[in-house]
């Protein structure tokens, strides 16, 4: 807790959960109870423990986290604290910043979601997946619940494109759950660099520009295939091309585009 208020102090990252309903006096106990609130979740400790455990009522806590803790506040104070990491002189030793990657965690749930799903391999019940984007300067700048069910790659742009920080990604890499062909050509419409970690990578066949006589025999060996230009006629990306630039400025989710030119 203490490493919470240090932070607000720093960066002022608790104002950013404003009221719901507007303006509304602020009261001395606020950033208390949001901490309070913020630790119960993150912890998936829940509200009733955390009422038993530090001593505010449980109808405090329901109560703040229903007003003031939503998505949009989240991510305004995930903002905060990004720009407060962005000017500070360690945090371009750990990289550039224009390399991210992401990974997939899976989490058990109680109760009822309509993001859950049952999946016997992780969970003992029902449960959801988070796909959590972070840079070189280990910088989380991405986090996006989805259905644990679903393919990953289908959501891989959608926080690179759809973040509000200043961030300067130009390459990003993830392991074979975010690898499609498709997304390949979307990051190539984009200007930015796929760096995929493919598994089994010799079980994959790989495909060349260019016939057997005009690359290296070394290339050959690795890349087996040899790209068709006749796939360039098909109408899918004509739309790609007309999709795209809609999700680059954030007026169109990347999952949509993807699913449009596939």
């Amino acid at each position: 807790m203490s490493l919470l208020i240090e932070l607000d102090k720093r960066t002022g990252y608790l104002d950013c959960f404003n009221h719901a309903g507007g303006k509304q006096a602020r009261s001395p106990e606020l950033k208390r109870n949001l901490i309070a609130v913020l630790l119960a979740h993150s912890t998936n400790l829940g509200l009733t423990r955390m009422a038993d455990a530090c001593g505010i009522s449980y109808d405090v806590l329901a109560w703040t986290s229903e007003w003031y803790v939503r998505e949009e506040t989240l991510r305004a104070a995930n903002l905060a604290i990004i720009d407060y990491h962005q000017r500070l002189p360690l945090t371009p030793i750990f990289g550039t910043g224009t390399l991210s990657s992401l990974d997939g965690q899976r989490f058990p749930t109680r109760g009822k979601s309509v993001t859950a799903r049952a999946l016997s391999r992780y969970f003992a019940s029902e449960g959801l997946s988070t796909y959590t984007h972070a840079t070189d300067q280990h910088t989380t700048y991405g986090t996006k619940v989805i259905v644990a069910t679903k393919r990953e790659a289908h959501y891989v742009l959608d926080e690179i494109l759809g973040n509000a920080t200043d961030i300067p990604v130009t390459e990003h890499a993830t392991d074979t759950h975010g690898v499609t062909l498709v997304n390949f050509g979307l990051f190539d419409l984009l200007g930015l660099q796929l760096s995929p970690r493919i598994r089994d990578l010799g079980k994959i066949t790989l495909y060349r520009a260019g016939s057997r006589a005009q690359v290296e025999a070394g290339v050959t060996r690795v890349f087996s295939g040899e790209i068709s230009t006749r796939v360039t006629k098909r109408p899918e990306l004509d739309r790609a091309v007309t999709l795209v630039p809609f999700s680059a400025r954030g007026r169109l989710s990347a999952e949509i585009s993807r699913v449009h030119v596939q």
